[in-house]
This record gives C-alpha cells, sequence and structure tokens, in this order.
C-alpha cells in the first residue's frame, strides 16, 4: 500500500510498494517511483524521474526538471534515474538529460544533501556525497564514492575520480584524479584522501602504493607523461590501473 497524503497531487505516475507522498508534493504522470522510498512535502517529481527503491527525498526537492540550456528543446524524451538507497535532501535540484533518451543519473546509495544541485547529463557513481549548496554544471561525472564539500562548484564536463575529496567552497575547473584531497580557488591536490580510502576498505599496501603514485604525479616535477611511466612500475594493482585510465582519458587536463 502507499500512503498519500490527501493534500498530494499524484496522476498517472507508477509507484511502488509503500511508498509516502508528503503533504502538497506533486508526482507527474509517468514518474516511476520503487518501493519504500519516502517523498517530502512540496517536493516535485516531474514525469521524468525514475527513482529507486528505498530512496528518501527532501521536502521542497525537484527531480526531473527541464535541463537549463538555452538550446535545449523541451519535446525531447529524457531522463533522471536515481538508485535504490539514495537520499535527496531538501530542497535539491536535479535537472533531465538534454540528449534524446539521455539521462542524468545519481548512483544507489548516494547522499545528495540539502540545496544541492546536480545539472543536465551529470553521471554520479555509487555512495556520492554533496554536501549542501554542492553544485555540479551540466555533463559532470563523479566517480564512485568521490565527496564534495559544502559550496563546492564544479565545471561542464569536469570529472571527479573514485574516492576523492573536494574541500569546502573549491571551484573544479579540470579534473580532480581519483583518491586525492583537492582545495582551492582554482582546486588543486592537496594530498591523498587517506581516511577515504580506508573507510572503502583499501588495503593498507595498497593505500601506500597510492601514495607514492600521487608524490611521482603531483610532486615529483615530472611531466604527466613521464609520471605515468614511473607509476606504472610500481606494478600491477587495480587502484593504481584506475587512477593511470583516469588520467590519460582527460580532456579537460587533470589539476595539478
Amino acid at each position: 500500500m502507499s500512503g498519500i497524503h490527501p493534500t498530494a497531487i499524484v496522476d498517472g505516475a507508477v509507484l511502488g510498494e509503500s511508498v509516502e507522498v508528503g503533504p502538497y508534493a506533486v508526482v507527474e504522470p509517468g514518474a516511476v517511483v520503487g518501493d519504500g522510498t519516502k517523498i517530502g512535502p512540496h517536493a516535485l517529481i516531474r514525469s521524468s524521474a525514475r527513482i529507486g527503491k528505498g530512496c528518501t527525498i527532501g521536502a521542497g526537492a525537484l527531480i526531473g526538471g527541464e535541463p537549463q540550456s538555452i538550446r535545449f528543446d523541451p519535446e525531447i524524451p529524457s531522463f533522471v534515474r536515481v538508485g535504490d538507497g539514495a537520499f535527496i535532501g531538501e530542497y535539491c535540484v536535479i535537472h533531465r538529460a538534454t540528449e534524446p533518451e539521455g539521462a542524468t543519473e545519481v548512483g544507489a546509495g548516494a547522499f545528495i544533501m540539502g540545496q544541492s544541485h546536480i545539472g543536465h547529463d551529470c553521471k554520479l557513481g555509487e555512495r556520492v556525497v554533496m554536501t549542501t549548496f554542492a553544485g555540479l554544471a551540466g555533463h559532470v561525472i563523479v566517480e564512485e564514492g568521490a565527496v564534495l564539500g559544502a559550496f563546492a562548484g564544479v565545471h561542464q564536463f569536469c570529472r571527479i575520480g573514485r574516492l576523492a575529496m573536494v574541500a569546502a567552497q573549491s571551484k573544479v575547473g579540470q579534473d580532480i584524479a581519483p583518491y586525492v584531497v583537492a582545495q582551492g580557488w582554482p582546486a588543486k591536490p592537496v594530498g591523498v584522501n587517506m581516511v577515504g580510502l580506508k573507510r572503502a576498505g583499501i588495503d593498507e599496501d595498497v593505500r601506500l602504493l597510492i601514495r607514492r603514485a600521487f608524490k611521482m604525479l603531483f610532486r615529483s616535477g615530472l611531466d604527466t607523461k613521464s609520471a605515468l611511466k614511473e607509476i606504472e612500475a610500481l606494478g600491477e594493482c587495480p587502484e593504481i590501473a584506475h587512477l593511470i585510465e583516469f588520467v590519460r582519458a582527460s580532456e579537460r587536463g587533470i589539476a595539478k
């Protein structure tokens, strides 16, 4: 059974079992909400929203709004997909994609605190954390387990690597490599996210390899190509391989 408040408007949406919809919330026709999800008062779930199971949607949140893009055609069908167990805080805004049948994605277990903004076509991995008032412009990729501090802002098409941490009030204009702590205006790597790595269950020997790789990439004075060759010599390791692949795939360049 679904618990829908008498003042809520739910017209033609697909609701799973035990969904709760709070006072004055609106769930538009075509929206899909998974089992056990709770939608707070005054939230607006647009028809493009596809929300997983066991999510929490805070008061006044907007999920699936039209992209803030001058060239966007509102007739284009596109979506927002929110994974199971995600927390979307009060007054968060998540816009749908600009590409036909495309989706802005928020991974399972993500924790998006109040007043944060996720722009069109963004892709967030599992367990990403965005602190209050953090903002992502369009087409940003945030990999698994990354953390953005309060008021951090990320330029369009940037990437934030796996288990990286961006400090509060930082401005991100280039890719942030996996596993690092970045801060500043513009944001630059200042160290390795050792706490995050430990919490993620990364073994101590791998953490030490990541520290060595960090020094080669950001402290040795080597150019990026030469540093990556030195990092490859550290040996086979999935985390190191991911770091190398991430840096080589960068189109905007990594912050250094």
